[in-house]
C-alpha cells in the first residue's frame, strides 16, 4: 500500500484578514491625508506666489510714477493724484477692493493696476486693505498741506483662496505688503519752480 502525500491546506484565518486590512486602511488613510495637506500646501504657495507678483507690479509702477512726480495735485488716504513732470496727471484710486491707475487724470475710464494673470473665477484675489500715508521729511504726517508731502508710502493686503469650511483646513492666503517711505525726488517748490 503506498501513502499518498499530505497536502496542506493552509490559508488566513478571519482574524489574520481582519488585521491586515485594518493596517492597510490606516496606511491609506495617512497617504489620502498627506495627499491632501500637501494639495492644500501646494494651491496656498501657488497663490502667495501670484499675490507677490502682483503687490511687486504694484509697487513697481507707483515707485516709478513717484520719482517722475512734480507735485502732488490731491491726496488723501484712498487716492492720490500725481502732476507728472512731462506735463501729464496719474490718479491712483482704491475702491471697493480695487485699486486703479487712471494715466490721463479723473474722468477718464480707469484700468484696473491689479489685473491678474489667471481668470478672477479660478484665483479669487481681493485687496480688501488700502491705504496711501503721506510724510514730511522729518517723518510726521503732513496731511495739513499737500504741499508738506515729501514721501509716500502704501500699506495694503491681498487675499486668496477660501476659508475653511465645516471645520476642514481651507487654502486661504493672506499676503500683507508695507512699502518703504518713497521720496518726492523732482517735487516743485512752492514758488512753482
Amino acid at each position: 500500500m503506498t501513502r499518498r502525500p499530505q497536502v496542506s491546506h493552509r490559508g488566513f484565518t478571519l482574524v489574520e484578514v481582519l488585521i491586515s486590512m485594518s493596517l492597510a486602511m490606516i496606511v491609506m488613510a495617512a497617504v489620502f491625508s498627506t495627499y491632501l495637506y500637501l494639495g492644500r500646501n501646494l494651491t496656498r504657495l501657488s497663490y502667495r506666489t501670484v499675490m507677490e507678483s502682483q503687490s511687486r507690479k504694484i509697487l513697481t509702477t507707483l515707485t516709478t510714477d513717484i520719482r517722475k512726480t512734480k507735485s502732488i495735485l490731491s491726496a488723501s488716504s484712498t487716492d492720490l493724484s500725481l502732476a507728472m513732470i512731462d506735463g501729464s496727471t496719474v490718479t491712483y484710486l482704491y475702491n471697493a477692493s480695487k485699486l486703479t491707475r487712471d494715466p490721463d487724470g479723473p474722468g477718464i475710464a480707469s484700468p484696473v493696476l491689479l489685473n491678474y494673470d489667471i481668470k478672477p473665477t479660478i484665483l479669487p484675489v481681493a485687496m480688501p486693505i488700502f491705504s496711501f500715508q503721506y510724510y514730511t521729511t522729518s517723518g510726521g504726517d503732513p496731511m495739513p498741506t499737500l504741499m508738506s508731502i515729501k514721501q509716500v508710502a502704501i500699506n495694503f493686503t491681498l487675499q486668496a483662496g477660501t476659508a475653511a469650511i465645516e471645520g476642514q483646513q481651507g487654502t486661504f492666503s493672506e499676503y500683507p505688503v508695507a512699502s518703504g517711505k518713497m521720496p518726492l525726488i523732482n517735487r516743485q517748490l512752492p514758488d512753482g519752480t
